[in-house]
C-alpha cells in the first residue's frame, strides 16, 4: 500500500517536533497510518470520511479537532482586475493589528502542543503569501480593516485561503466583498473553493449566499504519540 503520513519539514521545524501529514479517506488507509505514526512524534491527519474519526483519535493523544467544510463554486472565476477597495498588502505589519484576531481560536491555538509557536506559523504563512503577492488588503476609508489570502492554480481555478476582516467593522459585508474581489484574480469560468470550520457561522452563512456549496466534510485531527 502507498505511504498515507509523509513527513511536514516546515511544521517539524517550526513545532520542534517530528511532525507527519496525511488525509485519510477509506478504512485501509489507517492500517498504515497507524504503522507510519511510530516513526513520528504527531500527525495532523485530514479525515474525509467522518467514521474514520474514532479510529484516528484511538492511535494517540488528540490535541485538537476542527471539522471542516470545503466550499466550492463552478464559473465563480472573472478574470478582471481587482476593484480599487483592495490592494496588495506589502509588510505583515499592515494588517498584524488582525492577524491576532483571526487565529485566536486556530486549532494551533487550541492544540496544547502547538500553541506556543501558532502565533510565528501563522506570521510565517503570511509573509510567504505577501511576498508572493497572494495577500490583498481591503481599505475602508483609507484604513485596512481586512484582508484575504487567495491562491491561483495552473488552471486558473482558485482558492480563498483565508479571510479576516476587523473585529470592530464586521457585519458590514466587508467578508462578502472580499471574497466576490477574490474570484476577479481566477480565470472565467474556472471553479472557486475554500475551507470555513464548521462553527465559523458567519463565513458559511456568506458563501452559501454567494453560491458556494459545501464539496465535502473534512475533520482535521491532531494526534500524538
Amino acid at each position: 500500500m502507498a505511504e498515507v503520513l509523509r513527513a511536514s519539514e516546515f511544521d517539524s521545524t517550526l513545532f520542534e517536533r517530528r511532525i507527519g501529514k496525511a488525509s485519510v479517506s477509506a478504512s485501509e488507509a489507517l492500517r498504515s497510518l497507524a504503522l507510519e505514526l511510530e516513526e513520528f512524534d504527531g500527525a495532523f491527519v485530514a479525515v474525509r470520511d467522518l467514521s474514520l474519526v474514532p479510529a484516528v483519535c484511538r492511535m494517540g493523544e488528540v490535541g485538537a479537532i476542527d471539522p471542516r467544510y470545503e466550499f466550492a463554486k463552478p464559473d465563480a472565476g472573472r478574470g478582471r482586475p481587482w476593484p480599487k477597495t483592495m490592494r496588495p498588502v506589502t509588510d505583515e505589519e499592515e494588517i498584524h493589528h488582525l492577524v491576532r484576531q483571526t487565529f485566536l481560536i486556530s486549532r494551533f491555538h487550541k492544540d496544547p502542543r502547538t500553541a506556543g509557536h501558532a502565533d510565528d506559523l501563522y506570521r510565517l504563512w503570511l509573509t510567504r503569501g505577501i511576498e508572493s503577492g497572494r495577500v490583498m488588503a481591503y481599505l475602508k476609508d483609507g484604513s485596512v480593516t481586512g484582508y484575504i489570502f487567495h491562491d491561483v492554480d495552473g488552471d486558473g481555478s482558485g482558492r480563498h485561503v483565508l479571510a479576516a476582516v476587523d473585529a470592530q467593522v464586521r457585519g458590514r459585508g466587508i467578508y462578502r466583498a472580499m471574497i466576490t474581489a477574490s474570484e476577479h484574480a481566477f480565470s472565467p469560468g474556472r471553479t472557486a473553493r475554500g475551507k470555513v470550520s464548521v462553527d465559523n457561522v458567519g463565513p458559511v452563512r456568506v458563501l452559501l449566499s454567494l453560491g458556494y456549496l459545501v464539496d465535502y466534510l473534512e475533520t482535521v485531527v491532531h494526534v500524538w504519540r
